[in-house]
């Protein structure tokens, strides 16, 4: 089974990419349909800081809304 983990930074995801795992940034995500299973990592501590002038929006706000679309 095909799957893709979508992590804000890749780099402190904790994962191993494979053959059958691919890991992308928010930013980089592939077309969902593309795999059999995506899954979206919102554990990252530093996806949930936000800009100190406006506390509404987190540091990744625009990947995270594109996934809808």
């Amino acid at each position: 089974m095909k799957t893709q983990i979508l992590v804000y930074k890749k780099s402190n995801c904790g994962f191993t990419e494979t053959s059958d795992l691919t890991i992308r940034e928010f930013c980089k995500a592939l077309a969902f349909d593309a795999f059999d299973l995506t899954v979206i990592d919102l554990q990252d501590k530093y996806l949930w800081k936000s800009d100190y002038t406006n506390d509404k929006i987190l540091q990744d706000h625009a990947d995270i809304s594109s996934f809808g679309k």
